[in-house]
């Protein structure tokens, strides 16, 4: 069964919801299970400190340990202003806003433009899922200096 486009743009939606509810600590982490596959890849236009560029996460684990991590100090909230959704390629590209806060007195840290390019299957129940993620982000050194 191929997911229609409002199923596709309901999952998009709910991911957005989830990733700024539960994907940024280890205690609810688990919600974000039923977005990603196991094979999930994310792969962002940016140079972290001692890293590779572009900075390559995968599979999964990998990338929510980043999550984690990444989080410690800051919460961030993704604000899809805009996004399109292809359902024969199964892809998603997503304009968001995003804003990051420091944990301990919510203060704003940035405020910043982001481009998410978003790879989707299908699971063997009919569902659609995210198999990749391309990241690109207006200032990327700013944005790399948070992690």
């Amino acid at each position: 069964m191929i997911p229609s486009y409002q199923e596709l743009s309901d999952f998009m939606q709910s991911y957005f919801h989830a990733y700024n509810h539960y994907g940024q600590t280890e205690e609810t982490m688990h919600h974000m299970d039923r977005y990603y596959a196991d094979d999930f890849v994310s792969i962002a236009y940016m140079q972290l400190e001692g890293q590779d560029y572009p900075l390559r996460l995968e599979p999964k684990r990998v990338w929510l340990d980043f999550l984690v991590q990444g989080h410690l100090r800051i919460v961030e909230d993704f604000i899809p202003l805009e996004y399109s959704i292809d359902p024969e390629k199964f892809t998603c590209t997503a304009r968001l806003q995003i804003k990051k806060y420091a944990k301990v007195g919510g203060m704003l840290i940035t405020d910043m433009d982001a481009i998410a390019f978003y790879k989707l299957r299908v699971t063997e129940s009919g569902k659609p899922i995210l198999r990749s993620l391309h990241f690109y982000c207006g200032d990327p050194s700013k944005f790399a200096s948070l992690y």
